[in-house]
């Protein structure tokens, strides 16, 4: 083959070409002198500028020519635009698509027509339903991980089945004469990407073996169920391929065929058994996305919050693969639990001639109250609680529904400062002596409570009386007690004792909630 020497001419609108002493040194097969043209983006602009740069292309009588373009200016802002829209859960980021696609299209009908523009506007809506694939799956995952390697069936799966970075077709070839493929982030070309080739053992990024046979998840949007069903279907041949026949007919496409009658609307598993489909509420999609990612070990199960036990996160993160997350502290100086529930401490200490007035004093100065007492003794409180025992009891209350006996009096209730309600609470210090005194004289005392009544569906807080000798009226310091009357404990109630608050009740509480929360968002139990 004959060699000829490179013979470089350069037409540069945007900045200069600096062509290296090896490019002009090449030996290329055919032609002895070459046109090189670089636009930049501001060149290709709009249809007028691209219009242009086809004009000095035309007219140059090179041999060969070689034309390098830049993207329409400002398009790389509005890519990078796209990206950190989606990243950010901004829902915008469809819109933002819609100008990216509108700017194109637009361009091109000025440009371009008949089959020309037909066959441009075909590869436009093609690359932007891509981009949009890809837009989504960065949208939903968050906590999405790379895959070192994937086989080829596996990858043709997920392409068909919604991840877009390949078509189905392109895999086929590859396949047949074992040719592996590297998928690769252009806005990240550090990153080792992932390796499509011979069945292997899958692999995060960081090289770790990952034993779940699950290999990825993708969701296909805008699809319709079709329920076909009647008593003459069983058992009648030809059936199955009337309703195909159908579909054929209106030109759409069977993703899947189920006859399955279960929450998740349809599930069907694939011939190739490389996939099992579902089908699922569109306001579902995203949390069921991310529970099943998060319960086949591909990525953990990710919830923030305030914490300040790091041993425990520990355990959580390698027992159970949640990853606790501290996010900030709330408070507006700082946070602090006290260590006593307030109004068992006023009640449990509001014996013999102490005053009312003087038990709410000194719980006020030892911290157990909140800044103003009256958020305590309005009993509101109490009310949270009888709202959450009727919830878990199957009763539908709101806080609402619940009557409340406040033990702040009436007058006092508007009082302008927490000092002026301290200041004036002795004057109503001989209404409660006397509700004490007449309790203690027939051989009880007074307890603050609140009530769920099942059976009437009600629940209630209010001060009632006790004999010396029931539970509630055994209680000292911060407890708190339950009382459970059903049917098997009617007449010895089922007693539930404890501090009422705390750092370590409050914590073990919250914990315990975190781990049903964890549970409800896919993390394995």
């Amino acid at each position: 083959m004959d060699s000829l020497n490179f013979k470089p001419f350069a037409s540069v609108a945007s900045a200069d070409v600096l062509l290296d002493e090896a490019v002009e040194k090449a030996h290329l097969p055919k032609g002895d002198a070459w046109s090189i043209h670089k636009f930049g983006g501001t060149c290709v602009g709009n249809s007028e500028r691209i219009r242009n740069v086809a004009n000095i292309i035309v007219k140059d009588e090179s041999e060969r020519k070689l034309v390098v373009v830049s993207a329409m200016s400002k398009v790389t802002d509005m890519m990078y635009d796209l990206i950190y829209k989606a990243q950010s859960r901004d829902d915008s980021y469809i819109i933002a698509l819609d100008a990216v696609l509108e700017k194109h299209k637009s361009t091109a009908v000025d440009l371009l027509e008949g089959d020309d523009l037909s066959n441009f506007l075909d590869r436009l809506h093609q690359d932007i339903n891509n981009l949009k694939a890809m837009l989504r799956a960065i949208y939903i995952v968050s906590e999405a991980v790379i895959l070192k390697k994937l086989s080829y069936q596996e990858a043709w799966e997920m392409s068909y089945f919604g991840a877009n970075v390949l078509h189905p077709r392109t895999i086929i070839p590859v396949m047949k004469y074992d040719i592996p493929i590297v998928i690769r982030n252009i806005f990240n070309l550090s990153a080792p990407g992932t390796m499509i080739c011979r069945p292997a053992g899958l692999e995060n990024e960081d090289g770790e073996r990952v034993e779940s046979p699950v290999k990825g998840f993708a969701t296909i949007d805008n699809l319709a169920l079709v329920n076909v069903e009647g008593t003459g279907m069983a058992g009648v041949p030809g059936t199955a391929s009337a309703i195909f026949g159908a579909v054929k007919d209106v030109g759409a496409n069977v993703i899947m065929i189920s006859q399955a009658n279960i929450n998740v609307r349809a599930i069907a598993q694939g011939c190739s058994e490389y996939n099992i489909t579902v089908v699922v509420k569109r306001e579902d999609c995203i949390r069921a996305l991310r529970a099943v990612h998060s319960r086949f070990y591909l990525s953990r199960t990710t919830i923030a919050m305030d914490w300040d036990n790091e041993s425990e996160a520990a355990i959580l993160k390698e027992k159970f693969n949640i990853d606790l997350r501290v996010m900030g502290i709330t408070g507006s100086r700082t946070m602090l639990l006290s260590d006593t529930g307030t109004l068992s401490y006023i009640f449990n200490n509001f014996v013999e001639a102490r005053a009312f007035s003087e038990v709410v004093e000194a719980a006020k100065q030892a911290g157990y109250t909140e800044p103003d007492p009256r958020d305590d003794l309005s009993g509101t409180d109490v009310a949270r609680k009888v709202i959450i025992l009727a919830r878990e009891s199957g009763l539908k209350l709101e806080l609402s529904d619940i009557p409340v006996q406040s033990l702040v009096p009436e007058p006092l209730k508007d009082s302008s400062s927490v000092e002026e309600f301290l200041q004036q609470l002795p004057q109503y210090d001989q209404d409660m002596a006397k509700q004490r005194e007449e309790a203690e004289a027939s051989g009880e005392v007074l307890r603050y409570v609140g009530v769920v009544d099942v059976v009437k569906q009600k629940g209630t807080v209010e001060l009632r009386r006790y004999k010396k000798e029931h539970p509630f009226a055994q209680l000292s310091g911060s407890d708190n007690i339950i009382a459970f009357s059903t049917q098997r404990y009617e007449k010895q109630p089922l007693i539930v004792r404890g501090p009422g608050a705390g750092a370590e009740v409050t914590a073990g509480g919250v914990f315990s909630d975190i781990l049903r929360l964890a549970s409800y968002l896919g993390a394995p139990s």
